[in-house]
């Protein structure tokens, strides 16, 4: 999927210099562009995300630098419009979305020049798939055979678990929906992934032990607002005997006991 002009957008470019700068400014400016890759690498990564790609509007000169970044964490709240706490609407996040995809796949395209040790991701699952599956292709060929050493997911489904209203069962079922997708359309993210963060998920019994087997180098996994197998009575087992997992956080989920029969 190609970035719409309109997506640029999305972090707005520094204000320049008027052109009757002086030669003093000029100069400055000119140094700090001579400088060798790895001196502005150093310079940069002290930055928020939405500096770097700000900075790197400037010239053709900074526009590499964000490609050879090692460790990068991409947040959607970088591309969201201000709002009041609370649920957001689906035209709202689906915009944010496309904007957040587009810039993933900028800065996360193949480099020769770079491997990424770690990665951080956050963004929504979103009603229009094809963004997150997006996102995650580029995961799977930025990562793939680098040796990334960290990669995280942090998934958001639009509606804040702090607010009264509780997601319904209609709604924890759609985004268990979305969730499914995602990880079957991105298998080769899913399997490098280490760290998994999900809200608002309604899991049936057998969801969790393929989870673990799609992610077969998971390390951390945390469900908020889940609710898992058949709620209050349920048993929900784990048997995942190759599974890498060393911790599981529930918070606030719907669970009777689960009991792990096999996690090495």
């Amino acid at each position: 999927m190609s970035c719409s002009p309109h997506d640029s957008d999305a972090i707005p470019p520094p204000t320049m210099q008027p052109s009757g700068s002086s030669s003093t400014q000029v100069s400055r400016q000119d140094r700090l562009s001579a400088l060798p890759d790895h001196i502005l690498l150093c310079i940069v990564s002290d930055l928020g995300l939405h500096a770097v790609v700000r900075a790197s509007a400037l010239s053709r000169r900074w526009r590499r630098i964000p490609p050879l970044l090692g460790d990068l964490a991409i947040d959607v709240a970088d591309f969201m419009p201000r709002h009041d706490d609370g649920d957001l609407p689906p035209d709202t996040v689906n915009r944010a979305m496309a904007k957040y995809a587009c810039a993933a796949r900028r800065l996360l395209a193949p480099s020769e020049e770079r491997a990424i040790r770690s990665l951080s991701l956050r963004f929504y699952l979103a009603a229009e798939p094809h963004h997150a599956h997006s996102v995650g292709r580029a995961v799977a060929d930025a990562v793939d055979g680098a040796g990334t050493e960290r990669l995280e997911f942090d998934l958001l489904t639009g509606q804040d678990p702090g607010t009264a209203r509780a997601p319904t069962r209609r709604q924890r079922s759609l985004f268990r929906q979305r969730f499914a997708s995602f990880r079957d359309a991105c298998p080769v993210a899913f399997s490098r992934l280490t760290r998994l963060t999900l809200q608002n998920v309604d899991f049936a019994d057998d969801d969790l032990p393929a989870l673990l087997g799609a992610c077969e180098s998971l390390r951390h996994l945390s469900l908020s607002h889940c609710v898992l197998g058949g709620g209050r009575k349920s048993v929900v087992e784990i048997d995942a005997p190759q599974s890498q997992l060393v911790e599981l956080e529930l918070d606030s989920c719907v669970y009777g006991k689960v009991d792990l029969v096999r996690v090495c």
